[in-house]
């Protein structure tokens, strides 16, 4: 069976979101502005062939910001962890999501961070006959600013969903 078009990255957004907001504590002296998209790029080459949940990844700053009393410069590295992995099976393609933790200042606090609902990364697939998913070094997306935190939020998972109720019988 032919695949065609890309697939757009599952990231954990609402999820994250939600998660990153919760039970937080400050872990920084350094204040930073909360709720700010940051434009991001990977620094690697990720695939549902190899990758697997838990494992990290690593991200970069495209350009300088400014978060109040904080400047992040350009190419400052993030990192972040696959919470959803599934290879391509039989007639059905893989699917990967993502889940940023933090972008790491070297001389500084860690600025803590979730996907950006509003611009996902977007995979393509690894050839015509496959159905895993790549998302190539250099892959764009958006990071949003949460507040500190003093650990990584635990990793969101596809959440299990109770069974459809059985359709009622027509007359």
């Amino acid at each position: 069976m032919q695949r065609s078009s890309l697939i757009a990255v599952l990231a954990a957004t609402a999820l994250g979101i939600a998660a990153g907001s919760a039970s937080q504590t400050s872990a920084s002296p350094v204040p930073y502005a909360t709720g700010f998209s940051i434009d991001v790029v990977l620094t690697q080459k990720v695939d549902t062939q190899t990758a697997q949940v838990g494992d990290s990844f690593t991200f970069a700053t495209k350009a300088d910001v400014n978060l109040g009393s904080l400047d992040v410069p350009a190419g400052t590295p993030g990192r972040g962890r696959f919470a959803v992995v599934v290879p391509a099976s039989g007639n059905k393609n893989g699917r990967i999501s993502l889940q940023a933790d933090s972008i790491d200042l070297p001389h500084g606090p860690t600025i803590w961070v979730n996907i950006d609902p509003s611009v996902t990364p977007v995979g393509r697939f690894s050839n015509r006959s496959s159905g895993d998913i790549v998302l190539d070094s250099g892959t764009e997306f958006r990071v949003i600013t949460i507040p500190p935190r003093k650990i990584q939020a635990p990793l969101l998972t596809e959440p299990t969903l109770p069974p459809l109720p059985a359709a009622s019988p027509t007359t």
